[in-house]
């Protein structure tokens, strides 16, 4: 069996020139076995914000994320992203915007408003999906967190969040369609 090769950051940085918000997950999962753990995963947290897909790739990107050692997931985030994150604790309430085919998904936001405004925004709203949900849930266990600040959303990537309750955005006051 031939041993796989392993690419530079500079041939990474090379191919990810060619990918855009909906096909750069996938890019970035097939990197997965062809770059240290190291690169893979500073490569991971750089790109988080700027994939519109990642619910499309929740089982393998739960996993890896549940298996990751801290000090990888820890390379996911910039030195001010690490330092909100060691400020963060276990018990702590995390929300999510999202339809019922996407509410349980790895980004969550620290922020209600973000999560009940984000199926508002054009790139995420779905008129065929049935309401607009909300959820809340608390994380348990922070081992496999990570805090992005990427576009201020306030986002924690969550593999496994204890679900409290869903609710219907539009059944909420003050939230409009």
């Amino acid at each position: 069996m031939k041993p796989i090769d392993l690419i530079t950051r500079q041939q990474v940085n090379e191919l990810m020139r060619f990918t855009n918000s909906y096909n750069r997950m996938e890019a970035i999962k097939e990197l997965y076995n062809h770059t240290p753990s190291s690169m893979w995963f500073e490569l991971l947290g750089e790109n988080w914000s700027l994939c519109d897909n990642i619910y499309e790739h929740i089982t393998p990107l739960s996993i890896r994320l549940s298996l990751a050692s801290r000090e990888d997931l820890d390379r996911m985030m910039n030195t001010d992203e690490l330092a909100i994150f060691r400020g963060l604790s276990a018990g702590m309430k995390v929300y999510r915007g999202g339809y019922s085919d996407n509410i349980q998904g790895l980004s969550w936001t620290l922020d209600k408003r973000i999560a009940e405004n984000f199926t508002l925004l054009n790139r995420y709203s779905r008129s065929d999906a049935g309401p607009r949900l909300l959820a809340e849930a608390v994380i348990i266990d922070t081992k496999s967190m990570v805090y992005i600040a990427g576009r201020d959303e306030q986002e924690v990537i969550a593999p496994n969040p204890t679900a409290i309750r869903i609710v219907n955005i539009d059944s909420l006051q003050g939230v409009s369609a």
